[in-house]
């Protein structure tokens, strides 16, 4: 592929699916400034597989796919990093004790609250939703994330039902 036609394919493609791809970076990072800097590592993977796109499926299946998986990959790695953060934590804590308030800031929003429990999905259960709340059809949900239609809505059948658990266990008190 010529380098001009390479930059008009990357350029169309991203603006079409520009706020998909975000949505999924939102799916898994909730600080936007990592949300930000997992967006942009995206569009570098992005770029950089062009040339291995197969046409096996959509761009935009392929790009979610792309997506997905440099999600997943900084998701692992900001897993090693807080696991280690966490150790040197409990190593602090044990020499210098720190008293909790017993003060808990809960949401009080219903949409609050199940974004919350979202956020407690596992990762690829978050994005799941994500690609359902964007409208997407079963089958090409199924495709981004290789498994069958029927997975699909199995899974999701599933995940509501977790979800709907989690907002009835949850107990807010009014502020």
């Amino acid at each position: 592929m010529r380098a001009l036609e390479k930059d008009a394919q990357f350029t169309a493609a991203v603006a079409q699916h520009r706020d998909a791809l975000y949505r999924v970076c939102c799916a898994y990072v909730r600080d936007e400034a990592d949300r930000q800097d997992i967006y942009q590592e995206v569009l570098i993977h992005l770029w950089k597989s062009l040339d291995g796109f197969r046409g096996e499926s959509s761009l935009g299946t392929w790009m979610y796919r792309v997506a997905v998986n440099t999600c997943l990959g900084w998701l692992r790695r900001e897993q090693r990093r807080c696991h280690l953060l966490e150790q040197a934590r409990e190593e602090q804590a044990s020499a210098f004790p720190v008293m909790s308030t017993g003060l808990e800031s809960r949401p009080d929003e219903p949409v609050q609250r199940l974004y919350a429990c979202v956020a407690r999905l596992a990762p690829v259960d978050r994005f799941l939703v994500s690609l359902y709340l964007e409208e997407m059809p079963s089958a090409e949900i199924g495709a981004v994330l290789g498994i069958s239609e029927g997975n699909v809505r199995v899974k999701l059948h599933r995940i509501k039902n977790q979800l709907r658990e989690m907002l009835e266990k949850e107990t807010y008190e009014p502020r």
